[in-house]
């Protein structure tokens, strides 16, 4: 069995981190292992196992036909079995299956605004999940619409999973404030992260506590949204409390030197950052989307998604209580290792994938 992981961008990102974990998880599990980055590298590259082969196929456009040949060619040099297709690049892979109808292709839909796709976009996705061998969502609600939206036989639960390994160490970053009030948001500066909302309910939270910080992690695409938030730090007089932090090959070295981790997304499917939250040992405040109050369980604090008072009096609860914040951070550690660890789920993914060349 030959497996090959087809994204768009090695950029941080929660389907980036996704697919580089499964190909480093399967190339000590399988034949051979792949990543394919089919519009931009990123330093995510630099975390790919050495066992795993790495194409970068350099695609222009949506419809690039030179893309097509030479990921088609190489599937066929390579005899890979298996192409698994994260977020948008189920497109490309597509094509390439109608050009190799032997190929097992899986779409993973990592994303809890797909449930509101409609008009063209929705179209497409319905013509091309013909040719979806398998779904793969991050939550329930995620497989629940693929079963009624789209045009696919097997659709799977299959969580997301973190590592427990240990990694290498990395350089302590210098961050501003008290280790112990410090607070972390590890996503992406776009829309549905919701980052003004975090910082609305923040600049209340140092009334109460003025030596608490804010740390965001996460690509800055120094556009429209990112220049809102920017704009909001500096009119409120936020900038010695509130800090961006950008793009982390890193992430870990980050968390570490924090105690409370957030999610503030509008809507998510079962974000990577809260099972790295619960790795780090971090207690968690995180908005009710996708899956993340079943992940969280009774291991941290879940509020309603823009419920400005509700997410500051949890963040000021965690700051303000020590042993509470000790107490949640640990439960929600042995949750995610327990049910999110990269052991638990490894056998279903490998089951997964062999019942599609044996049911054919």
């Amino acid at each position: 069995m030959k497996v090959l992981q087809l994204i768009d961008s090695l950029h941080i990102g929660g389907a980036e981190r996704v697919a580089v974990t499964y190909a480093n998880m399967l190339a000590r599990e399988i034949e051979g292992s792949y990543v394919c980055a089919t519009r931009e590298e990123g330093v995510l590259k630099e975390t790919l196992s050495k066992e795993v082969s790495y194409l970068f196929l350099e695609k222009k456009k949506s419809l690039d036909m030179r893309a097509i040949r030479v990921l088609t060619q190489f599937i066929k040099k390579e005899s890979i079995t298996h192409v698994h297709a994260h977020g948008t690049s189920y497109f490309l892979a597509t094509l390439v299956k109608m050009r190799c109808s032997n190929l097992k292709l899986i779409w993973h839909n990592h994303h809890g605004a797909s449930v509101q796709l409609k008009g063209l976009k929705l179209r497409v996705l319905k013509l091309c999940s013909r040719y979806f061998d398998c779904i793969f969502t991050v939550n329930n609600d995620l497989k629940k619409w693929a079963v009624q939206s789209l045009n696919t036989r097997v659709v799977e639960y299959v969580p997301n999973f973190v590592s427990f390994r240990e990694s290498k160490k990395n350089i302590k970053p210098i961050l501003a404030g008290n280790r112990n009030k410090r607070v972390i948001y590890l996503a992406n500066l776009r829309g549905p992260k919701n980052h003004l909302f975090l910082c609305n309910a923040f600049e209340q939270v140092i009334a109460s506590v003025p030596d608490a910080t804010l740390h965001l992690v996460g690509n800055d695409f120094n556009d429209e949204y990112s220049r809102k938030l920017k704009k909001f730090i500096e009119s409120r007089a936020l900038i010695n409390h509130i800090f961006i932090h950008g793009g982390q090959s890193n992430p870990d070295s980050y968390l570490n030197e924090c105690s409370i981790g957030v999610i503030a997304s509008s809507s998510e499917g079962l974000p990577m950052s809260l099972l790295e939250y619960g790795r780090a040992g971090l207690a968690v405040v995180s908005t009710n989307v996708g899956q993340c109050e079943e992940v969280i369980g009774d291991g941290g604090l879940v509020v309603a998604s823009n419920d400005v008072p509700a997410m500051k009096n949890a963040i000021l609860n965690l700051l303000k209580n020590e042993r509470v914040r000790g107490e949640l951070g640990a439960k929600f550690k042995t949750r995610v290792k327990e049910r999110y660890a990269l052991q638990r789920v490894q056998e279903d993914i490998l089951r997964i994938y062999r019942n599609l060349v044996e049911n054919k």
